[in-house]
């Protein structure tokens, strides 16, 4: 999870880590694989490694709680219950529990 403050990279970081930017510089690795080497099968690490911004590419329509658990229901065909228990730890990690 990245925490941070407007302009501290945040969003860069996550870019690189799904390869949506080509890191300049050392590697990145997930769970001890370095995604950056050609041979990776990106899409398949991507399912590992969610993007939730602040309000940029949310759905209007969606409550918080619902945007943060759509992804792994639906990519990692996790279980509605298991995805709530999850959203509200990372929700409460940032102060935002009860807040949707």
């Amino acid at each position: 999870m990245c925490i941070g403050p407007s302009g501290s990279g945040k969003s860069t970081l996550h870019r690189c880590i799904n390869l949506l930017e080509q890191p300049t510089s050392r590697k990145v690795f997930i769970e001890g694989v370095d995604v950056t080497k050609p041979e990776i099968d990106i899409n398949k690490m991507r399912q590992k490694v969610g993007i939730i911004s602040q309000s940029f590419n949310l759905f209007p329509h969606l409550s918080v709680e619902q945007n943060l658990i759509l992804a792994p229901m639906n990519v990692q065909k996790r279980s509605r219950n298991e995805c709530v228990e999850k959203a509200y730890t990372l929700l409460k990690k940032i102060g935002l529990e009860g807040k949707n």
